[in-house]
């Protein structure tokens, strides 16, 4: 596999406590993902080849849930997990050629959408500001996705949702179904690592 960010820096790992924002004795889970910066715009590659999908999630503020996404609305299934764009952001997923998916947040919506093949010409006001949005919408490629080949460039870093920084939030999972950290690959056997 490729490394999806060549020059990025590993700033978190694997099993580092979350969340950031609380101290270390009341830091609930896993991080179950490694973070790696780099500055805007700095292309993402997939690691594999495999269907390349796009995904946005927005919801108000009282709703915390993907519940209403079944398994058969999308290739890859959430299990009602959080994934709004408040939070990680658009997020890319690669669902490989070896059985792996792999996702990667914190993107710009407007990177992805607005480039090939997709061109929306949907513009979307990204400023720091907001965070949290009125509205409930989903927001996908088509559900067949477009084949890519590893190495392809697949997105661009971001510093979309609940990030502190421009920084990839990559993590893998076995199949097409969301894992807990514990069952998750760690991309440290697959990738040379050490968190800077």
């Amino acid at each position: 596999m490729t490394f999806p960010v060549p020059g990025g820096r590993l700033t978190a790992g694997f099993d580092q406590m979350r969340p950031l924002s609380v101290p270390m004795d009341q830091r609930t889970h896993v991080h179950g993902a490694i973070d790696i910066a780099a500055a805007i715009g700095t292309p993402i590659i997939a690691p594999e080849a495999g269907m390349l999908h796009y995904f946005a999630a927005f919801r108000p503020d009282h709703d915390r849930t993907m519940g209403e996404f079944g398994e058969n609305q999308f290739p890859f299934y959430f299990m009602g997990r959080p994934y709004f764009y408040d939070i990680y952001g658009a997020l890319i997923l690669v669902l490989g050629k070896s059985g792996h998916t792999h996702i990667f947040a914190h993107s710009f919506l407007n990177h992805l959408f607005n480039a090939p093949p997709h061109r929306v010409k949907w513009k979307y006001d990204e400023s720091p500001a907001f965070e949290r949005f009125p509205l409930t919408a989903f927001f996908t490629t088509n559900g067949y996705g477009h084949h890519i080949s590893e190495g392809a460039t697949i997105g661009s870093v971001g510093n979309a949702g609940y990030s502190t920084g421009p920084h990839v939030h990559y993590e893998m999972h076995k199949g097409r179904l969301w894992q807990e950290h514990a069952k998750r690959p760690r991309p440290a056997d697959y990738f040379e690592m050490v968190i800077s």
